[in-house]
């Protein structure tokens, strides 16, 4: 990344910011709304015409020759950025970080082995459980996957990631930092509700909750439905059941006994954040969800820490 230090002002110059692509299409709509709210003080240059992209021109501004510092490509159809492209812009613009953030039509390309290389890829519904913590990270001018080199791979990002963010180790708290072990104290008044009908997704998140010091409730959806439409259920709520977060991995967002089951669990638990876990989740489903403001869709797989979000 291409930063130029001011020593009079004390402050690094803005980032440029390109966004490349049908900036209309719904899919990436949330995506930019993000970039745009996290960069407000940045350069955010937009670029409409995909087609075009690649003249030098559209990366300079009037009175200023710095290159890019990050570029999105918003891909709707596979094929739509060629691999001859983007290795012309590499050679341009050689500092430059590039993110492609692919829609959902382009989710069998790798399976195909036609995605493009050189670029760091996710798709629009991957935005919420990595890219933006990413995103920030990088204006923040912190280490991120966005800064990495081209060349590097994601296990490569992962060993990098170890003494960040690793699972405290119970049987040893001289091996836990003073923050993971307040954190811990903290989280020891915290109740999470885990429901899963896969026993090994429910007994990983048990094993994060006692990592983390929660207290938590595990259940599968039957028995979460079954609770919640119980007319005594009202009547037994305390502080010391009222959940934090709901953590509900799932495969059947669409139907409406599920929507009625998280209608539910808002209005008895209206300050409760959820997340609903779930594989390549669909633009129709994350937009009826909206309407419950602490409920929020995660695409799997992901890197996910409570304590981070």
């Amino acid at each position: 990344m291409k930063i130029v230090f001011d020593p009079k002002k004390k402050t690094l110059p803005p980032l440029r910011i390109q966004l490349v692509g049908n900036l209309k299409h719904l899919e990436f709509s949330s995506v930019i709304q993000s970039i745009e709210e996290l960069a407000s003080e940045q350069i955010i240059l937009k670029q409409t015409d995909s087609s075009s992209f690649g003249n030098p021109q559209i990366n300079v501004l009037k009175n200023d020759i710095r290159e890019n510092d990050i570029i999105f490509f918003f891909q709707e159809y596979p094929g739509q950025y060629s691999q001859q492209r983007i290795d012309i812009l590499r050679k341009k613009f050689p500092l430059t970080s590039f993110v492609l953030i692919a829609g959902s039509f382009c989710e069998g390309e790798r399976r195909t082995g036609f995605d493009i290389s050189g670029v760091i890829r996710l798709y629009w519904h991957q935005w919420p459980s990595w890219g933006k913590k990413e995103f920030q990270s990088f204006i923040a001018r912190k280490k991120s996957r966005f800064s990495f080199p081209q060349t590097a791979s994601y296990e490569d990002y992962l060993i990098l990631q170890q003494n960040v963010s690793t699972t405290p180790n119970l049987s040893d708290e001289s091996a836990c930092s003073v923050s993971q072990l307040t954190t811990r104290s903290q989280n020891s008044f915290k109740m999470l509700w885990i429901v899963s009908d896969d026993q090994a997704m429910r007994q990983f998140w048990i094993h994060y909750a006692q990592a983390k010091n929660f207290q938590f409730k595990s259940s599968t959806t039957d028995s979460l439905s079954q609770y919640l439409f119980n007319d005594s259920s009202q009547n037994v709520l305390d502080d010391s059941v009222i959940p934090c977060r709901i953590i509900i991995d799932t495969i059947d967002l669409n139907s409406d006994h599920f929507f009625q089951t998280v209608q539910k669990i808002s209005n008895l638990f209206p300050q409760t954040k959820i997340d609903l876990l779930v594989f390549e989740p669909h633009i129709e489903t994350v937009l009826r969800f909206k309407e419950f403001p602490f409920c929020r869709i995660v695409s799997k797989p992901f890197l996910f820490d409570l304590d981070e979000d």
